[in-house]
């Protein structure tokens, strides 16, 4: 059994493996299940909010120093999105950095370098610490969706078919 993320997995797949792919679906040849939308937070150090100031809606970080996440596939940036009600925003910062570690912009952010959008998760160490400060809090924002995917059988076989019976009980509860 494999679980492989990023659409190079999708090329690879064969009808005669039993893979489960954790990836956004594009392929006729596949099933997709719908798992979740991770949430995005917009973060930066409490330095450097003290010097530049807090943005207080999506537009106002056109004034910031901003970090931004590159694709290591596609070699481009993460639109920042926040909805607010009705109102949906995408913010397509320009850049003072930029890298494909999620880690290396969060250290960065944390040591006043600028702000940056990321997996909540990602930030979440930082921001119980103090070491960040979430931003725009009112606002949602979400990242791409999180797919399951198999191949287009009839039966799946046993082993596949347990890892995905315990992963959509997980995911579905």
């Amino acid at each position: 059994m494999r679980i492989m993320p990023g659409p190079a997995a999708i090329s690879r797949m064969d009808e005669t493996f039993d893979w489960l792919k954790l990836i956004e679906p594009k392929d006729a040849r596949i099933v997709a299940r719908l798992l979740s939308q991770h949430p995005f937070v917009t973060v930066g150090s409490p330095e450097y909010l003290e010097h530049s100031g807090m943005p207080q809606s999506p537009e106002d970080l056109s004034n910031h120093r901003c970090l931004a996440y590159v694709s290591a596939n596609t070699g481009t940036y993460k639109v920042w999105s926040y909805e607010q009600e009705e109102r949906r925003i995408r913010y397509q910062p320009e850049p003072a950095f930029v890298t494909d570690h999620v880690h290396a912009l969060l250290e960065l952010v944390c040591r006043g370098h600028g702000l940056v959008h990321v997996p909540a998760y990602a930030a979440a160490a930082d921001l119980r610490a103090g070491r960040l400060v979430p931003l725009l809090v009112d606002w949602t924002s979400l990242g791409p969706p999180i797919y399951l995917i198999y191949p287009l059988r009839t039966q799946l076989p046993r082993r596949a078919q347990v890892v995905l019976d315990e992963i959509l009980s997980i995911h579905l509860a």
